[in-house]
């Protein structure tokens, strides 16, 4: 149940923006820094992944970095 509520929760509240033009600097994994200048130029509230090694840097440019729980806290307001 807390699944089902969790996925149209995300699915209400995400987007797919578009690729960015240039990666952004001082990522440590090039793949990586695409990903996170494509949120960046988008204007993201926040990043949502399960990829410790972008969980490790907690937020880059102002964009919080966040697990899928604790997305889904925030957006519910519960934290």
């Amino acid at each position: 149940m807390l699944r089902r509520q969790a996925e149209r929760l995300f699915r209400k509240h995400a987007r797919i923006v578009p690729a960015a033009d240039e990666p952004l600097a001082d990522i440590p994994d090039p793949d990586d820094a695409w990903i996170i200048a494509a949120a960046v130029t988008a204007g993201s509230d926040l990043l949502v992944t399960g990829d410790k090694a972008l969980l490790a840097l907690d937020a880059v440019a102002g964009l919080p970095i966040l697990d899928p729980r604790a997305a889904y806290l925030k957006i519910r307001g519960l934290k």
